[in-house]
């Protein structure tokens, strides 16, 4: 019997440079979603967007999307989402360059894109949901 992998993104983790370092809290929780088929599809294909949103700033969502989108192809950097994160939950010491706990980093990033997401799109709300597993 084969098990099949899911495909990895290739992050960058630790290369010296102060938005480089200690980035494999953040890898570690965008390779969780990464690998779950529906929150996968959920950032590729953009469906967190309502189609009059095109505009909205979306920071955390585009920028999942964008590392999502990457495939594997090229070496992307989650120095970034880690930045807006921070920045946008007032959790600062997540961007310190310094380790971080993953677990915390992940419900950090899922109440913020929660926050992200327009109240009246409930369908993107149903798909963050039921990742926490309500019903």
């Amino acid at each position: 019997m084969s098990v099949k992998m899911f495909p990895k993104m290739k992050l960058v983790n630790n290369i010296n440079l102060k938005s480089e370092k200690n980035l494999c809290f953040v890898n570690t929780a965008l390779q969780l979603l990464h690998c779950i088929p529906r929150m996968s599809t959920f950032f590729k294909i953009r469906e967190y967007r309502l189609p009059n949103e095109q505009n909205r700033k979306m920071e955390i969502c585009d920028e999942i999307s964008r590392l999502f989108n990457s495939e594997g192809n090229i070496i992307c950097s989650a120095s970034e989402l880690r930045r807006v994160v921070a920045n946008k939950s007032g959790q600062h010491y997540l961007q310190d360059g310094s380790q971080q706990d993953t677990v915390e980093f992940l419900l950090t990033l899922l109440q913020e894109v929660e926050e992200e997401i327009s109240v009246d799109n409930w369908e993107a709300r149903v798909v963050v949901q039921e990742f926490w597993g309500v019903e």
